[in-house]
């Protein structure tokens, strides 16, 4: 029985558990990758990396995990910074932090984050967005 290849990133961590965990049971039996994958619905190479970080660090190799950046990693403010800079953001209005703006928008506090601590603006956020608006357009058919 020859099951579809699924995007195992896009199901939950239990789900993901459970595949992990019938691949180990199944090269254990002597499966092959190939044959795993194909039953599994996964790749040959996936399987075959499952089960090759099993044999090196055991059952914790394949135990759900937090998923995600960490609280606190890749941080372009330090939260005294952040803090400092919300209380702002609350407090005075763009025109009273002598900004040309009236109200608070991203280019806003993007140019008061400039003004008090030197940084440029982070431009990952657009090519983000981009990169997903131009996939939910190809989901809907806009070209």
């Amino acid at each position: 029985m020859r099951m579809e290849k699924i995007d195992a990133r896009t199901l939950s961590q239990d789900a993901q558990y459970q595949i992990r965990r019938q691949v180990i049971k199944l090269r254990q039996r002597g499966m092959k990758y190939t044959e795993i994958g194909e039953l599994v619905g996964i790749t040959r190479a996936y399987a075959c990396t499952i089960f090759n970080r099993y044999e090196r660090d055991g059952a914790k190799a394949i135990a759900k995990g937090q998923r995600g950046r960490r609280q606190g990693d890749q941080r372009t403010l330090e939260e005294d910074q952040e803090t400092s800079i919300q209380k702002m953001i609350t407090d005075k209005t763009p025109d009273q932090i002598k900004l040309p703006f009236a109200l608070w928008t991203r280019q806003a506090v993007q140019q008061l984050i400039k003004q008090e601590y030197m940084l440029a603006p982070v431009k990952r956020c657009q090519k983000c967005r981009e990169s997903f608006r131009s996939q939910q357009d190809e989901d809907i058919g806009i070209p």
